[in-house]
């Protein structure tokens, strides 16, 4: 239980595909019994008996999960293995295997691609290395499953965690293209002792695209006295350089490269810091120069790990330009080892990314999905700077958490705290889109997700109220970005919104509003009441229907609830309190008519005089909507309509 408490105490958003949360299974303990009421729906993954086993003994491993959609095939890819299907199971439908090693190598695979009657796949993987007569195994990767036996040895008292480091390091320094160059320093000005490395640091996405290693801390050691001789960073064009003044006869130089450089350290879910070290350069004189160049590729966690990184850097480079200093540095985990949780999640100064095939149409894995990586941030700075009271739970962009709760104020909470790190995660590739935008799905206002989830705040609608993070979503970006929509007429700069944010202290979307409504002007107001009416925030669909000498009113409630106009459906958090307000045509209040229970009002003939006696031949009029379950939510003001006087 206490894993799942751990999980729940912080959540990925991950769009379009709710999260499983499960009890915890350890390494040689039985697997729990299969229980659907574990897994959510339309998740399949594997589930493993045993993480090691003896070479001689056999590997039990379940297909588990659900799916409404009937299964259509397994196809199932073995290397190294022997297997036999098991009974099928009577709760899930799916089936298990039993696996005996097979492999004249140290390492072993099998999978099944399981494909679903709605068009769905679902790749599900096992990476097993043998060791010493001992097969350990991996839902993750065979670094992982060489990272678990490593481990083994600390844990066993044979190894020290420098010796755990120094084989992680190892295995890692046969990844990637690496390129080194010696040379005399031709300029004969320049100081005799002193030595130059400089390179080129590079990653290839997995469409073979080459970018550069941005903001990386460089270490450049000299290996005959352990010896660091120096520290760069490379710039945004993945260069960096740092002379050494040096009056050593010669060095032994090599350099260790660090994914996160001053923001993140990236781990294994062992501890161990994923470091990259190049070979040595040997018998350096002083007055050269030594060019050390290195590519990274995804087909290692390695190389998955330097493009986590790249994301957390791009994310914590913006939070340290709006905020003035840097924010606390995380740790980030990958793979993060659970195999009881497909998804990504934060925790107090750490995040966790999981090692998952995508199985949506975008084809993204979950270490190249930067939308979800800098989410996982957005969830740092919104718990270092306090602006989230996080309530964690299976969620999805639709859901409307106090509806499906029960729980007003859980609720308005989980809502602004899974959007609001949404946003920050689209604004910072924005602020940066220049030097991002040759990444796939990167830096494009969408909100891609690993799961297949995706979001454009700048079109979608269909989510509504102040409990629904999908409408949050939308109705921050629309505040922050250029008006392009007949709703939006706000604007503001990355500076003013993060500022409107962090000054507002909210930690519920109705917090931010009744901060804008104290801070920010009138017209800005009327601006913000659009936006609010869009999203069924506030009323929405406002009418005024004039009757010879007297007027009446109508409009649609909204609320935090899902208010469905004419449905006896509606949740029990729809607005119920409204305060219809009359503008003349130069937007002066001329008349407030109070405490309203329901959607419509008749003006009496001496209102409606007021109105017409009014300066201008045009009158405005809007709703102030409240919500009155604790907490009290509102004012939302709605949508500002203009009416023309009769004549």
């Amino acid at each position: 239980m206490k894993k799942v408490m751990c999980i729940l105490i912080a959540f990925l958003l991950l769009l379009g595909l709710p999260i499983p949360v499960l009890a915890q299974t350890q390494d040689n303990v039985s697997a729990l019994e299969e229980n659907t009421q574990y897994y959510s729906d339309n998740f399949i993954d594997f589930r493993l008996a045993k993480k090691i086993v003896a070479v001689d003994e056999r590997i039990a491993i379940s297909l588990m999960g659900n799916t409404t959609s009937k299964v259509l095939s397994i196809d199932i890819s073995s290397s190294g293995f022997q297997y036999t299907e098991k009974t099928v199971s009577a709760v899930n439908s799916l089936p298990g295997y039993e696996l005996v090693w097979d492999s004249d190598t140290d390492e072993a695979y099998f999978s099944c691609m399981v494909l679903t009657s709605n068009n769905t796949q679902y790749l599900c993987e096992l990476f097993a290395v043998k060791c010493e007569n001992t097969i350990y195994c991996s839902l993750d990767s065979f670094d992982a499953a060489r990272d678990d036996y490593f481990f083994s040895k600390v844990k066993q008292g044979v190894w020290t965690q420098e010796e755990y480091q120094e084989a992680l390091q190892t295995m890692y320094q046969k990844y990637g293209t690496e390129q080194a160059t010696v040379e005399m320093n031709a300029n004969a000005s320049r100081d005799v002792h002193t030595i130059i490395v400089n390179g080129l640091l590079q990653w290839n996405d997995d469409r073979n695209v080459v970018h550069p290693l941005q903001y990386v801390k460089v270490e450049i050691w000299d290996n005959l006295f352990s010896t660091k001789l120096g520290t760069a960073y490379t710039d945004s064009s993945g260069f960096y350089a740092c002379h050494i003044y040096d009056t050593a006869s010669y060095r032994n130089i090599y350099i260790k490269v660090y994914p996160g450089g001053d923001y993140a350290d990236l781990k294994t879910h062992n501890g161990g810091v994923y470091v990259y070290q190049s070979g040595v350069q040997y018998s350096v004189v002083p007055n050269s120069t030594v060019t050390m160049s290195y590519t990274v590729d995804m087909t290692n966690d390695l190389g998955r790990a330097f493009q986590i990184a790249q994301a957390v850097n791009v994310a914590a480079k913006y939070a340290k330009t709006m905020n003035g200093t840097a924010l606390p540095k995380v740790d980030v985990i990958y793979p993060h080892g659970d195999s009881q949780n497909a998804s990504s999640y934060y925790t107090v100064n750490k995040i966790y990314i999981a090692h998952r095939m995508s199985g949506g149409v975008l084809g993204l894995n979950s270490y190249a999905s930067w939308d979800a990586i800098m989410h996982e941030y957005g969830h740092h700075v919104a718990e270092t700077l306090d602006i989230s009271s996080f309530s964690p739970g299976q969620h999805s962009l639709s859901d409307n958490h106090a509806d499906d709760t029960e729980d007003k104020l859980r609720g308005i909470q989980w809502a602004w705290g899974e959007s609001y790190p949404t946003v920050f995660s689209l604004m910072a590739q924005e602020y940066f889109r220049t030097t991002l935008n040759s990444i796939a799905t990167v830096a494009d206002t969408f909100y891609s997700s690993y799961s297949g989830g995706l979001l454009n705040p700048e079109s979608d609608g269909g989510y509504y109220s102040d409990a629904c993070e999908g409408a949050l979503i939308c109705a921050l970006w629309d505040i922050f970005d250029i008006p392009s929509e007949a709703h939006d007429s706000l604007r503001y700069s990355h500076t003013g919104f993060w500022n409107l944010i962090m000054d507002s202290g909210a930690t519920t979307f109705n917090d931010f509003v009744c901060y804008f409504n104290e801070t920010q002007s009138a017209s800005q107001k009327r601006a913000l009441g659009g936006i609010l009416s869009y999203y069924h925030i506030s009323a929405y669909d406002l009418n005024c229907t004039i009757i010879g000498s007297r007027a009446a009113f109508t409009w649609n409630l909204g609320g935090t609830s899902k208010y469905i106009p004419n449905s006896n459906s509606n949740g029990p958090f729809v607005n119920d309190s409204f305060d219809l307000v009359f503008c003349d045509a130069n937007k002066n209040e001329i008349l407030r008519i109070e405490y309203l229970s329901g959607g419509s009002c008749m003006l009496t003939t001496s209102q409606w005089a007021t109105i017409m006696n009014a300066t201008g031949s045009t009158f405005g009029f809007y709703v102030e909507a409240y919500q009155t379950d604790t907490p009290v939510t509102g004012q939302y003001q709605s949508e500002y309509i203009t009416v023309a006087k009769p004549t």
